[in-house]
């Protein structure tokens, strides 16, 4: 979020934490404090976006190797036919995978596939 509201942390939904003036600190145990802190927390999640330490590279800064993978891939092309085009083995295919899924920060290749496109790493491709 570009601006939160208030600082606040809730601890087991049955204590509150506030920051105060000249670093002090105030500890809440009312029931209507916690409760409007959580729900405040319920109705700006949704607007909330992940936190990424840095941005990933363009598609400029991918080898051509990788972009011939993504292509492939993204055409379909399970793991074994991939290594026959790029002309590589099955092994070294998995572990471009995993070195791009590394630096798109995802966690499942579907997840992959949807940030690389996000990112226009699939944009001009042929079809």
């Amino acid at each position: 979020m570009p601006v939160v509201p208030v600082e606040a942390l809730v601890i087991d939904g049955a204590l509150a934490v506030l920051p105060g003036e000249h670093r002090d600190i105030a500890v809440l145990r009312l029931p209507s404090v916690i409760g409007t802190i959580m729900e405040l927390v319920e109705h700006l999640w949704p607007a909330a976006v992940p936190l990424v330490p840095a941005d990933p590279p363009s598609c400029a800064e991918l080898a051509g190797r990788d972009r011939e993978l993504l292509a492939l891939l993204s055409a379909g092309c399970t793991d074994e036919s991939a290594a026959a085009a790029l002309g590589v083995s099955v092994r070294t295919v998995r572990r471009m995978v995993a070195g791009l899924m590394n630096r798109l920060g995802a966690r499942s290749r579907f997840q992959a596939g949807v940030k690389a496109a996000g990112h226009g790493w699939l944009a001009g491709r042929a079809s």
